[in-house]
């Protein structure tokens, strides 16, 4: 299922009743939680998004992947990237429900400003359920 701008200011509006599924009903809350605090640059709370296995993180173009980032490297990867970047605001594109009910894809429209440039990217996110709520198991950006 392909849901197209489902968020107004960054927060859920609610998918068209005809296109309703559970896990991508339920993911709402959780990208907006993301959204806020990706524009909040809260990398400590982003962190405790992560899968506690670990997840594949690829934060810079052209970067290498890591196969298994834990939340606590998680921590200092987006401390990095936000002591490099300013001004964020995130969008959602698209969420895709998985084939099952317990994995939820999305991308994201990315600006945000390093020194004077001002940028856009895409955010590729990957969830899962986790116990009783979602973790993140992917994360890259890419143009």
């Amino acid at each position: 299922m392909v849901l197209g701008a489902m968020f107004a200011m960054g927060l859920g509006a609610q998918p068209a009743p005809a296109q309703d599924s559970t896990p991508t009903v339920e993911i709402l809350p959780v990208l907006g939680k993301f959204l806020s605090l990706w524009e909040a640059e809260d990398h400590s709370s982003l962190a405790g998004l992560i899968h506690e296995a670990g997840a594949s993180i690829t934060l810079a173009p052209g970067g290498r992947s890591t196969h298994s980032t834990s939340p606590a490297q998680a921590h200092y990867l987006f401390k990095s990237l936000f002591q490099q970047t300013d001004r964020h605001h995130l969008e959602v594109e698209t969420v895709l429900s998985g084939k099952a009910d317990d994995s939820v894809r999305a991308v994201l429209l990315w600006g945000y400003r390093r020194g004077d440039q001002a940028l856009r990217e895409r955010v590729f996110i990957g969830l899962e359920r986790w116990g009783e709520g979602w973790r993140i198991v992917t994360l890259r950006t890419g143009r």
